[in-house]
């Protein structure tokens, strides 16, 4: 493993790039709940995406409307413009990533992709201290009729620090991830990339 001191990055970047490489090097960032056998995507290139739902979120370690509830009205507010970027980036990021394996996201695809976010750590960022962000997804993949063929968890970290010290940049940097790992996972499945 290569020591952030040799590149002589700032500890704030080194631990981004620690928490990027851990994710990548101890294997899939991604967790199997169900997959279908053989997988019936092979060789398609054409998905649709779904928004991000947000319902029965845990943020940190208690529901959202608790964890708003210790929040002033600036903080809640930027919590909602949080929780937009944070779909909009997914699906941006998805849209380019799913071309990178040679697919695409269409309006009506052979297959729906139902991305939902079940827990959030913001991380933080204090100037002396800070604490990674942690956003996990659940990913079902459906037929155009409904019926689920594969379902995964996918999880996100990011550093805080001087690099990335808003909640707003951790989670667009998580949102990123999420959908080059979920691309990754999809050109797997459909026979375009090997595992």
């Amino acid at each position: 493993m290569i020591r952030a001191r040799s590149l002589k990055l700032p500890a704030e970047l080194a631990a981004v790039f620690t928490l990027s490489t851990l994710a990548t090097a101890c294997g899939k960032p991604w967790q199997v709940v169900t997959q279908a056998q053989p997988s019936p995507m092979v060789n398609v290139r054409q998905y649709s995406v779904q928004p991000i739902v947000m319902d029965g979120l845990i943020v940190g370690d208690e529901p959202e409307a608790a964890w708003l509830a210790e929040r002033d009205a600036e903080q809640r507010a930027a919590w909602v413009e949080d929780k937009k970027e944070l779909d909009s980036g997914f699906r941006l990021k998805l849209v380019e990533a799913m071309q990178e394996h040679g697919m695409q996201i269409v309006p009506q695809g052979p297959f729906q992709l139902w991305p939902r976010i079940e827990y959030v750590e913001p991380g933080y960022y204090v100037g002396v201290s800070a604490g990674a962000s942690e956003t996990r997804l659940r990913l079902r993949i459906t037929t155009a009729a409904g019926q689920v063929v594969d379902e995964i968890t996918v999880k996100s970290s990011t550093g805080g620090g001087m690099t990335c010290p808003s909640i707003s940049c951790r989670l667009s940097s998580d949102a990123e991830n999420l959908a080059d790992y979920v691309a990754e996972y999809i050109a797997i499945r459909a026979g375009l990339e090997e595992e």
